[in-house]
């Protein structure tokens, strides 16, 4: 909770006013893969205050891993926070926490991600496309899949099944849209065939 106090700064400085700053808890993370039960390393953790976690939030988190009990120790203020959390080839996790006085632990078990790799074609050959520049929607036929993390040159989709996707802003070419099959784990390559040049 926070308290709201107006006050104002003289040219001899602010007086009267406290400021208390509690010592920050620790927050404890076990993160294992779902199906193995095995500890996971190495995480990527960003946390908000006041609403999406911030991208750069990682940069002012100490986070201390013991092998033994596999607990990832952070300490934070106390509080309601959004938490995200990230591992090469996994499903991220976001959640909404309250941190209380005496700290917290939390287990997270998570999901391989699938990884799909576009290769892109022309009459010429293959080209670069950037995921980033372009426009990318998927609509998942085969249940509640979702796009999970997308890079310059790959995306990671939550659940296997078929997929429709659709690639706009690609420069010098007109969208595609295709229908791609993705398999229950690892990584997959899609040939995108790409219409004549506008």
């Amino acid at each position: 909770s926070s308290i709201t106090k107006d006050f104002e700064v003289g040219a001899e400085g602010a007086h009267g006013i406290e400021l208390v700053i509690p010592d920050p808890v620790q927050l404890r993370l076990r993160i294992v893969d779902r199906a193995g039960g095995f500890c996971l390393r190495d995480p990527v953790i960003h946390t908000g205050y006041n609403g999406i976690p911030l991208r750069n939030s990682t940069y002012y988190l100490r986070t201390t891993f013991d092998r033994e009990s596999g607990l990832h120790t952070l300490l934070l203020p106390t509080g309601e926070l959004t938490l995200r959390l990230r591992i090469e080839g996994y499903t991220q996790v976001e959640d909404t926490i309250t941190i209380p006085p005496e700290g917290l632990q939390l287990t997270y078990a998570l999901v391989p991600n699938i990884r799909i790799h576009p290769v892109y074609w022309d009459d010429d050959g293959q080209i670069a496309v950037s995921l980033l520049e372009s426009k990318l929607t998927l609509r998942h036929l085969d249940g509640d899949g979702r796009l999970d993390m997308l890079y310059w040159n790959y995306f990671t989709v939550t659940e296997p099944g078929r997929y429709q996707v659709k690639i706009e802003n690609i420069p010098f070419y007109p969208p595609l849209s295709a229908v791609i099959k993705v398999p229950q784990v690892g990584a997959v390559d899609v040939r995108f065939e790409l219409a004549d040049r506008r």
